[in-house]
């Protein structure tokens, strides 16, 4: 037998404040949170990329951001040899994903800072990778729900050759499918102090640049001491580094501390969604106000 609360009629409140119309039903769409933005972080070797990201995903907190790794791009044929591993499968924010392309590039790449005197023609290595990818498992990866309102950071060396441009218009296609902003940062540095960088005793001893069958971080002999400086050529350094279609900020990071790259970074990926905000309600507006407007018009005219 229920009891005479709940046969007692509506009150006045209820039809004086109804409940709130769901967003969707007013607009025609939800009302959920845009998916957060895609950051690629370019950089040649030693320059800071992975530094930065992991400055900026601590700035921006576990939940509002995600830090990927990036393997197998491919360089010179190889998709091995420059496996590098940035987070260990341990860390809250790892995730990876695969880039393979079809045809290698035969761009020799320096990795180890020191100058190329000659550059060696190679041919092009059409051989497809034991384990084909793609940019799937990416686009899988920025559409988790989970995922859906956090920050992508992506660091990864993307030179100006056939593979690094592929790379970054992947990068895009990834972006663009998820619903994500595409934010290109490229970090720039004084060849002398990034060739200190990429050969000084803690990355010589680091997983960053070791092969597989090289020592761990452990093991590593603690007598090693730092390759001196160079002069730097033809290699890939500043101005040959792939351009993406979205523009993008461009910082020099030679002189300034990576901390404040990174909070330069934020500020640049909240102007560019203040921007991308902006623009819909613009689009927005367009294609409601001046219809509205014009038949109200239209009708005050009639009736005057």
């Amino acid at each position: 037998m229920g009891s005479s609360r709940d046969n007692r009629p509506p009150s006045l409140a209820s039809h004086l404040f109804p409940p709130p119309v769901p967003a969707f039903e007013v607009l025609g769409r939800p009302m959920d949170p845009q998916p957060a933005p895609l950051i690629h972080i370019n950089g040649s070797p030693g320059v800071g990329k992975e530094t930065v990201a992991e400055l900026l995903t601590s700035i921006l907190g576990d939940d509002k951001s995600t830090l990927i790794d990036v393997r197998s791009l491919g360089f010179d044929g190889d998709t091995g040899a420059h496996h590098k591993h940035l987070l260990t499968p341990e860390h809250p924010r790892y995730f990876s994903f695969d880039v393979g392309m079809e045809t290698f590039d035969p761009t020799p790449i320096n990795w180890q800072g020191s100058n190329i005197e000659e550059k060696t023609e190679k041919k092009v290595d059409n051989r497809i990778p034991e384990i084909p990818c793609d940019t799937d498992n990416l686009t899988r990866l920025l559409m988790k729900p989970s995922n859906t309102s956090r920050i992508a950071v992506l660091p990864a060396f993307a030179p100006d050759t056939v593979v690094g441009r592929a790379f970054v218009r992947a990068l895009e296609e990834a972006a663009q499918s998820s619903g994500r902003l595409f934010i290109p940062v490229t970090l720039e540095c004084a060849s002398p102090e990034r060739i200190r960088r990429t050969m000084s005793l803690q990355r010589q001893c680091s997983y960053k640049i070791r092969r597989p069958s090289e020592p761990a971080i452990s093991t590593c002999a603690p007598e090693v001491a730092p390759q001196p400086v160079q002069a730097v050529g033809n290699e890939v350094s500043h101005g040959k580094l792939a351009a993406s279609v979205h523009g993008g900020l461009g910082l020099d990071i030679t002189s300034i501390n990576t901390f404040a790259a990174a909070l330069q970074i934020v500020e640049h990926v909240n102007g560019c969604r203040v921007e991308r905000d902006i623009g819909w309600c613009s689009s927005s507006s367009a294609a409601t106000t001046p219809t509205e407007s014009t038949e109200g018009e239209r009708h005050w005219r009639a009736s005057g």
